[in-house]
């Protein structure tokens, strides 16, 4: 993988973004990367990351991006964090197929 786009979403009444940082997954082997993400709507977070020069695609395991959230409010259920749309890209821009992730489920006590 040399690129991704990932579109994450979130109950905006019971989490808010602080920030998204990346992973080492892009930066496998000493790569260097551009990370931007971006929360123009509540509840939702657009991240593009990349591998830049010229250097081949990251394969191993890793992370790629972590969010970090402030709950709102306590909630009986689990707030839950969604991966809604992920488009990784291989060399030469070929569209890699993107899996489905799980729904995140997370609990919000006192």
């Amino acid at each position: 993988m040399t690129s991704v786009q990932a579109l994450l979403g979130f109950d905006p009444t019971e989490l808010q973004l602080v920030n998204a940082t990346e992973g080492d997954f892009l930066r496998q082997g000493g790569a260097a990367t551009t990370f931007s993400s971006q929360s123009s709507t509540p509840g939702r977070v657009l991240v593009n990351a990349a591998r830049t020069g010229a250097v081949g695609g990251a394969q191993a395991e890793g992370v790629l991006l972590t969010l970090n959230l402030r709950p709102l409010r306590v909630t009986n259920n689990p707030a839950r964090v969604e991966l809604l749309q992920l488009a990784p890209t291989g060399l030469n821009g070929v569209a890699l197929g993107g899996q489905a992730l799980p729904v995140h489920l997370i609990r919000i006590l006192p």
